[in-house]
């Protein structure tokens, strides 16, 4: 093989960890728009709660309040949930683009290195 195909082995591996970043990077932007819609969803929930406490009788109010209590942990539970595992296929793909990056780099180097690899059969490039 000659040394200049592993500079070329380095740019594939490098451009293949950028689209994994773009690919984090569009995990990221899906999960905020996810999280944002969560909270306007809750946030809405509990104003038509509020408003129906208001005009609610008073023996009512109560049952009103453990309800909506237990409607907002399960809302909150949910989108925990969704953000967790957004956020483990995030740090996957980062380090999965890292090492790819990182690769492709030590390969372009060595690529150029003049004479690097003759000890293990990797031709100089000429």
């Amino acid at each position: 093989m000659s040394q200049q195909w592993l500079s070329v082995i380095g740019i594939a591996l490098d451009a293949a960890g950028f689209v994994i970043l773009l690919f984090e990077w569009w995990l990221a932007f899906f999960n905020e728009e996810r999280q944002l819609g969560f909270q306007r969803q809750l946030e809405r929930e509990r104003n038509q709660r509020a408003f129906a406490q208001a005009n609610a009788p008073e023996e009512l109010r109560r049952h009103l309040e453990v309800t909506g209590k237990l409607m907002d942990d399960n809302a909150l539970r949910r989108a925990w949930e969704a953000h967790g595992g957004t956020l483990a296929r995030r740090k996957m793909a980062f380090l999965t683009a890292a090492l790819l990056v990182i690769a492709g780099a030590g390969l372009q180097v060595t690529g150029s290195w003049p004479g690097c690899c003759l000890a293990i059969g990797i031709l100089p490039q000429g």
